[in-house]
């Protein structure tokens, strides 16, 4: 029974912790004033943006002559559409959902100098610089965050981590090259595999110069390859310098396109050790981007039979089963039978008789 009554009092503790914890932390509407934490900034103020992730990569974001770009990859341009409503988000952000007060709860929050989701280091237009520490979400579509040099930490709907990414992937158009594959009249491939040119025919059919007489091209599987050719996502930009170990001196595969009116050349360099991304550049941009090895794979290992009809498959007639002829039972061996002989005794025959003589 006391320990019954002992339960139900540490229960009652265990609750009323969670309740006082939850006081502590649920979002409050401030007995202050709300104000905007930056209120003579737009979005227009700020000229260059730093995002680092809790893990230490980063990357940056400049405006250069009306346009936002990478400076780190020879000023690769980045989608307006992604930078543009994050800085007049930013320059929005009021002190209305006051989560905090002190340093305490910074590191629980994921708010502190060095233990944070992302931190956000801008420019603005006169040079000066504001720091933001983005931290937890305890809700979807929401994050703590904290201003360096302030205690307070506030919680805001007008931000996600999930938004802000800290590589250059996260704001760039990931997708490098695209062509209408049926635009397409001619395309040549250079591999370790040789070398081999495909031309559209009329009907959409394909041929291949050096077809032996019983080979065919297979449409299905040219279609298959353009499919993935003229469609080319990058994992990141790297920059206009060509650099020797991006291996272009020797390329993995060379593969060239002609429309009616365009010749487009794409060049795979060197792969990573693994050979789980290659560098690559086409004809038709100054940058060299670094694409996953899936993305090119059948540029860098497709060869002449993997567009051909594969060749019939000689089904080998089967042979007939023999049905075994039954086996007799063994028949035990023939009792024999006792012939009795019987003796048959002579007759004596009686001397020839010399016929009589004749009195002379």
């Amino acid at each position: 029974m006391m320990k019954k009554r002992t339960d139900r009092v540490l229960a009652g503790l265990a609750v009323l912790q969670i309740v006082l914890v939850a006081l502590a932390f649920w979002p409050r509407a401030a007995a202050f004033r709300v104000e905007r934490l930056f209120p003579d900034l737009t979005g227009s103020a700020f000229v260059a943006l730093t995002v680092t992730g809790e893990e230490g990569q980063s990357v940056t974001l400049r405006q250069k002559e009306g346009s936002w770009v990478l400076p780190d990859a020879d000023d690769y341009p980045v989608q307006s559409g992604k930078i543009v409503p994050l800085l007049e988000k930013i320059a929005a952000l009021t002190t209305e959902n006051l989560v905090a007060r002190t340093a305490a709860s910074h590191r629980q929050l994921k708010v502190a100098e060095d233990a944070f989701v992302r931190r956000l280091d801008l420019e603005k237009t006169d040079g000066s610089y504001l720091r933001l520490y983005l931290g937890t979400s305890p809700r979807l579509n929401s994050v703590h965050l904290r201003l360096d040099g302030r205690d307070e930490t506030y919680l805001t709907s007008n931000l996600s981590t999930t938004d802000i990414g800290a590589s250059a992937s996260a704001w760039v158009d990931p997708i490098y090259f695209s062509l209408a594959m049926t635009e397409v009249v001619r395309f040549w491939l250079e591999n370790a595999q040789g070398i081999l040119t495909l031309t559209r025919e009329a009907g959409d059919t394909w041929s291949m110069a050096g077809l032996g007489p019983e080979e065919k091209v297979d449409t299905s599987r040219v279609e298959s390859f353009l499919r993935q050719a003229t469609s080319i996502r990058m994992m990141e930009p790297l920059g206009r310098e060509r650099k020797p170990e991006y291996g272009m001196e020797t390329p993995t595969a060379v593969l060239t396109l002609w429309t009616k009116d365009r010749e487009i050349t794409l060049t795979v360099g060197a792969p990573n050790e693994k050979k789980t991304n290659y560098i690559l550049i086409s004809s038709e941009s100054p940058y060299y981007v670094r694409v996953a090895g899936y993305t090119v794979r059948d540029i860098v290992e497709k060869g002449r039979s993997d567009f051909l009809v594969p060749p019939p498959t000689l089904t080998p007639t089967p042979t007939p089963e023999l049905t075994p002829t039954p086996v007799p039972a063994t028949m035990p061996p023939p009792t024999p039978t006792l012939t009795t002989t019987l003796e048959v005794t002579p007759t004596s025959v009686p001397a020839t008789v010399p016929p009589p003589t004749g009195t002379p």
